[in-house]
């Protein structure tokens, strides 16, 4: 659990003895506890300090998941990972879908976790989460569209010759 300020520092130490490691605007703490006591201690220094922080910038309650230096930071999976607008999840889906004759069948298979990812989306401005196989799939494109650019088109196929029947050949037929 970490909790998030709008304070940039690289060290404090307190009267108390308690070190807080502070990267610029953050804060991580082990845990829920440790986060508000921390928090408290960062604000009452800023206060102390002659600071006055921003009721709209700081957030002093403990959060697991933020945005950050355009990165969203999780941490409860710790993790860190890179926000994609939705928007652009589906520029590029909807181009490839548009060449499939091109490109072969294999173009649905491989944009299903594409799709997944942007049925998420409220809005087409919302960053949404992109999955490992969504990444795989965006990898596969990457690698192999030069590859099957160039789907032929199957003319070994027989085609059934057009035929037509009038009522009077039907009737011979019938007998």
């Amino acid at each position: 659990m970490g909790g998030i300020i709008k304070k940039i520092a690289k060290t404090y130490t307190t009267t108390q003895y308690t070190k807080l490691s502070v990267g610029y605007d953050i804060i991580i703490s082990p845990d829920l506890t440790t986060a508000l006591r921390n928090s408290t201690i960062v604000q009452s220094s800023i206060t102390h300090s002659g600071f006055v922080p921003s009721k709209k910038k700081c957030i002093w309650l403990p959060q697991a998941t933020t945005k950050f230096l355009g990165l969203i930071i999780d941490l409860s999976a710790h993790s860190f990972s890179t926000p994609i607008q939705a928007r652009s999840l589906a520029t590029v889906t909807g181009t490839l879908v548009s060449m499939s004759l091109a490109l072969g069948p294999v173009t649905r298979l491989m944009t299903r976790n594409m799709y997944r990812a942007i049925e998420q989306r409220h809005t087409w401005s919302d960053s949404i989460f992109v999955s490992d196989s969504t990444i795989t799939e965006l990898k596969f494109w990457l690698s192999n569209l030069d590859f099957l650019n160039g789907f032929s088109i199957n003319t070994s196929i027989p085609h059934p010759a057009p035929f037509i029947q009038t009522p009077a050949e039907q009737a011979t037929a019938d007998t």
